[in-house]
């Protein structure tokens, strides 16, 4: 009886171990989370999105500082400008014709205001806040902190993205407002 018993353990854990190996062949494998197009994350406090999209040529494309500026500003536009067209400029045609029905201009650049001067270090009482309005062929990205603006570019790159051919670099148009 004592060897039944052994028997019936042993053949129930090789059942569940035999499930358990046929199960993780099973799975697929990435992110649990899939990446989107144009849209952000983390999500603002405020988004007005519109069905209308921008075509941005990466030659023709530059930030504006219109406030306060630092060494950290222009090493983010440099960083920025370089994450945002890498692909973009590998695959780029110069084809205007390749515009989809939603997109009805260009963006050439995007105003980038900070209302006081840029602090060295990081600390508990930084004021993240930005806005950023893209509107009638005009982007504005307007913080009152080197953080509020390093945020807003991060928002920014997430808004423009290639066109499923791969020929032209887009963004949509909106209102983002956000609180952290």
């Amino acid at each position: 009886m004592h060897y039944y018993s052994l028997f019936i353990n042993v053949l129930i854990i090789c059942s569940i171990l035999l499930f358990l190996v046929s199960q993780s062949f099973n799975q697929n494998v990435g992110p649990l989370v899939k990446m989107t197009n144009g849209q952000v994350w983390p999500k603002p406090v405020f988004q007005h999105n519109f069905d209308e999209y921008l075509t941005v040529e990466p030659e023709n494309f530059h930030f504006n500082v219109t406030g306060y500026s630092c060494d950290d500003l222009y090493d983010a536009f440099k960083r920025y400008n370089h994450m945002l067209f890498l692909k973009a400029k590998q695959t780029f045609k110069h084809d205007t014709h390749t515009s989809t029905n939603f997109t009805f201009g260009k963006l050439e650049v995007l105003n980038v205001q900070m209302t006081n001067p840029c602090e060295n270090y990081p600390s508990l009482n930084m004021d993240e806040k930005y806005e950023i309005k893209i509107n009638n062929s005009r982007g504005h990205l307007l913080a009152s902190s080197i953080w509020g603006i390093l945020r807003g570019l991060e928002t920014f790159s997430q808004l423009v993205h290639l066109k499923t051919d791969g020929s032209t670099v887009i963004l949509n148009i909106m209102t983002i407002l956000t609180h952290i």
